[in-house]
C-alpha cells in the first residue's frame, strides 16, 4: 500500500477550486501516484524531486520567495 502526503498553505482562506493561484507554501513527502505528482507540479514543486524523496524525507517550498528546504522526520 502506498500513502501520499502533501500540504499546501495559503495566506488567506480560499475555496478549494481557487487554491492554485493563492498557495504560498508547499510541503511534500514522497509521492508516487501520477495524479498527486501532477497536482504538486501544478503548484510549483519539482516533480522529479518529490518522486525521488526517500521514505521519511520531505521537501518544502516557499512559493513567494522560491526558497526550498529538505528535511527528514525519521
Amino acid at each position: 500500500m502506498a500513502w501520499s502526503c502533501s500540504l499546501a498553505a495559503a495566506a488567506e482562506p480560499v475555496e478549494w477550486g481557487d487554491y492554485q493561484r493563492k498557495v504560498t507554501e508547499l510541503v511534500s513527502f514522497q509521492l508516487l501516484e501520477p495524479s498527486a505528482l501532477d497536482r504538486m507540479e501544478a503548484l510549483g514543486a519539482d516533480r522529479a524531486v518529490v518522486a525521488a524523496l526517500p521514505k521519511g524525507w520531505f521537501i518544502s517550498y516557499n512559493v513567494d520567495s522560491g526558497a526550498e528546504k529538505k528535511g527528514r522526520v525519521f
